[in-house]
């Protein structure tokens, strides 16, 4: 599904994305969000492009360092997985492992406000802690009473999720 973000800026974003994170989905469904700029030529044609993975961050005004953005394959998921309350997930794929595994550590000082609003309420953490899950290792934002509120990990060296749940990655990885 298209969601239009030809005049938003990140706030709007957002918001416009957390209505269709509200929206009722099928139990255990999937739906890809893809962040699409329209334009029209000098004819009035109107014509779609999916933003890059580096135009997203950047709608996000996300505080990523540019290796990590460099690192990330141009194309990249965004989506949510219809449960109760919808659950928010990202995949990136990169060719580049360690720089990705870098940039992630790095990120995470900036991770939970740059991503937060996407996944939505409540992610207050307190700290990042390593994990295993499904023998996968991840880290985790946690709070105060050690709750997980997001986490991130690598389904293989070449795809990066994203999300606020174990089952949620356990099921996109």
């Amino acid at each position: 599904k298209a969601l239009d973000t030809t005049r938003l800026v990140r706030d709007t974003f957002i918001t416009a994305f957390a209505r269709e994170r509200s929206a009722l989905l099928a139990l255990s469904s999937f739906t890809v969000l893809m962040p699409t700029k329209f334009q029209r030529d000098a004819e009035g044609t109107e014509t779609a492009r999916t933003l890059t993975v580096a135009e997203f961050l950047s709608l996000l005004e996300a505080g990523v360092r540019g290796d990590l953005v460099r690192a990330l394959a141009p194309e990249f998921v965004v989506g949510l997985r219809g449960l109760p309350e919808n659950r928010t997930f990202l995949i990136f794929k990169t060719n580049y492992y360690q720089t990705t595994l870098a940039g992630m550590l790095a990120w995470e000082s900036t991770l939970q406000n740059d991503l937060g609003p996407l996944m939505g309420e409540g992610i207050n953490g307190t700290h990042f802690a390593d994990r295993t899950l499904y023998n996968r290792d991840v880290r985790e934002l946690r709070d105060a009473n050690e709750q997980a509120l997001l986490l991130w990990g690598f389904a293989d060296k070449q795809t990066l999720i994203i999300t606020t749940d174990s089952d949620t990655f356990a099921k996109v990885a």
